[in-house]
């Protein structure tokens, strides 16, 4: 699939160019009131999808002729594409490095890593979400520019799926290698006489040999519609990473909706969210603590919920407005609401 938005006029200030949907690129490329050029081809084949979505994204180079292009890192193709072509299409190139952008392969491949840290260096600036990741960009002689995902809008055309349980869960996740899901489904067993019901989402595939307690349901992956509609119907989201430097997508989510949270118990988790969630060590006991303590002080962490909306969605201006100055956007008028 490849799709373009906004006007399609040539000399925009500004273009943001990716390969995969994701909720970050477009809320943050809307603020910026950036074109937005999305090529994703997951059905293709690996060689032919790279070649397809290269020649796509020197097309909206060429097509747009834009001032400063933000370029998404995973992927690390795209990443490359777009420094090199910066110097053939005479824009400034910036890259929004997710932990697997700082990281591929989790650092366990010297080539990636070798990348990594050439395409620090070259891009004009290296955005990622937290202080712990740019200094990992400064380390390696790149520029880093700090800004977390935006808080999102829930879709009004949705509303809470009726769950079944006395206490409804929403586990966030893919099933990937940083997230403890086997500790949340031990967490799972070990109050499933307590009300707890979870929902856990992502490719449940990469789990089929591991027994199931009967208070869990593995949704899938969902429509975007169906996934707001199960977060709204959830009394708490959980969102875990084994990765110390990384704010999770689902936070976002939750503060959105107003829902309780529970999130990994790391620094950075606390430095950003401070008392808009609740923190567990990811093992299985803590994790049904966690979720116990959450329970018992429901009436309390919604209107909490609601205070760090505001406080987040402010800060975020604070930073987009850093950034915009940065790419020398700041003569042009403010924040896409």
């Amino acid at each position: 699939m490849s799709f373009f938005t906004g006007s399609q006029q040539r000399n925009q200030r500004g273009l943001w160019v990716t390969w995969e949907s994701q909720r970050r690129n477009a809320g943050i490329s809307t603020a910026l009131e950036f074109e937005f050029a999305c090529f994703e081809h997951d059905t293709l084949y690996p060689p032919i999808r790279y070649v397809v979505s290269i020649l796509q994204t020197l097309w909206a180079f060429l097509r747009y002729r834009p001032a400063v292009v933000v370029a998404q890192n995973p992927s690390i193709v795209l990443a490359c594409t777009s420094v090199l072509a910066s110097r053939m299409f005479k824009f400034r190139c910036f890259i929004d490095a997710h932990n697997a952008g700082i990281r591929p392969s989790e650092g366990n491949s010297k080539v990636l890593m070798k990348i990594a840290r050439w395409l620090q260096k070259s891009a004009e600036g290296t955005i990622v979400t937290n202080h712990e990741l740019a200094h990992v960009v400064e380390k390696n002689g790149g520029n880093a520019f700090v800004l977390p995902d935006r808080v999102p809008v829930p879709p009004l055309e949705t509303g809470p799926k009726q769950l079944g349980g006395e206490t409804n869960i929403v586990s966030i996740g893919t099933y990937s290698p940083d997230e403890p899901f086997l500790e949340i489904i031990k967490a799972s067993e070990i109050l499933v006489e307590e009300g707890f019901h979870f929902y856990l989402t992502g490719d449940n595939r990469k789990c089929r040999n591991i027994p199931i307690s009967r208070n869990v349901t593995q949704t899938g992956y969902l429509p975007e519609l169906e996934y707001w509609g199960l977060l709204m119907g959830a009394d708490i989201i959980v969102d875990l990473t084994y990765r110390s430097d990384c704010l999770v997508c689902g936070a976002y989510e939750a503060i959105a909706l107003g829902k309780p949270l529970v999130l990994s118990d790391t620094q950075v988790n606390k430095s950003y969210f401070s008392t808009a969630a609740m923190y567990s060590s990811n093992n299985a006991e803590s994790i049904a603590e966690a979720l116990r303590d959450a329970r018992s002080s429901l009436p309390l962490l919604r209107p909490q919920m609601e205070e760090a909306r505001a406080k987040l969605t402010e800060k975020w201006k604070t930073q987009l407005n850093h950034l915009k100055h940065a790419m020398g956007l700041s003569a042009f008028h403010g924040i896409t609401q």
